[in-house]
């Protein structure tokens, strides 16, 4: 019985050890999830720091790379035709050179046609010699329009493009296509070299061009007008006629000011 009594109270101590100690793990458990929570919402919070610095990284890359773009970008209009006519100046062929110009897809058969036989090698100009050169503003029907050098510039809301006809002093019909065609009238760019009278009476005015005479009556509005302008780029309308003072080209209108018809 004696025996027993110890047996029993040694097991009473064995369970009451054993159940101590499952205790103690799980508080141990417990804490050791407490720290891991604590842990994981440090990591989270850290994770969420990282996801916010590399977006204000990226933030600050997309700043200094438009930052950049506009420091190159040209300030003024002189800096922008400038570099436009070295773009157009640059290209290799004409085909390259029609992103430049104005309606592209209009003047690309005419552009085909003038330098079939020639080829296109423009005189190369950079954008640093164009800005020592003198620029011309000229009010057009429909864009402001700004002449340097040879080069005739138009002021588009899509920026400047290149008016290859004025350029290029291009003239869909010659004088010299006009020629003997009586009645017939041509729009001709054109620059006199001359002016004179014509007679004593001072009855007509020549102006000398190219070869050709224009002639308009001495005193008209018309005479007044292109007199005051006599060396300055202009298109004119003109008419072939023959009558009883002779054959002549006889100048009916004035459709521009400068070479560009924009």
């Amino acid at each position: 019985m004696k025996k027993f009594l110890i047996n029993a109270l040694l097991l009473v101590v064995t369970l009451s050890a054993n159940a101590q100690s499952k205790q103690d793990l799980q508080n141990t458990i417990n804490n050791l999830n407490q720290q891991v929570g604590q842990l994981k919402a440090m990591l989270d919070a850290k994770s969420e720091q990282l996801d916010q610095a590399n977006q204000t990284i990226a933030d600050l890359r997309q700043k200094l790379a438009s930052g950049a773009a506009a420091a190159q970008k040209p300030a003024t209009y002189r800096d922008s035709i400038a570099d436009l006519i070295e773009k157009y100046t640059n290209c290799t062929s004409w085909q390259e050179a029609l992103r430049y110009v104005m309606e592209p897809e209009r003047v690309r058969p005419i552009m085909q046609k003038y330098y079939a036989g020639n080829g296109f090698s423009p005189t190369i100009w950079t954008a640093k010699e164009i800005l020592k050169e003198a620029f011309r503003r000229f009010n057009g029907k429909n864009h402001t329009i700004y002449k340097c050098v040879n080069f005739y510039a138009v002021q588009t809301p899509e920026g400047y493009r290149i008016d290859w006809e004025a350029t290029v002093e291009y003239n869909p019909v010659s004088l010299d296509d006009l020629n003997g065609k009586v009645g017939q009238t041509a729009e001709i760019r054109t620059c006199f070299n001359s002016i004179e009278a014509d007679n004593s009476n001072d009855t007509w005015r020549c102006y000398y061009c190219r070869d050709y005479y224009l002639f308009t009556k001495t005193g008209t509005a018309l005479d007044q007008q292109l007199y005051k302008m006599q060396d300055s780029d202009k298109i004119l309308k003109v008419k072939y006629m023959s009558d009883n003072q002779g054959s002549y080209f006889l100048v009916t209108d004035i459709v521009s000011t400068s070479f560009s018809k924009y």
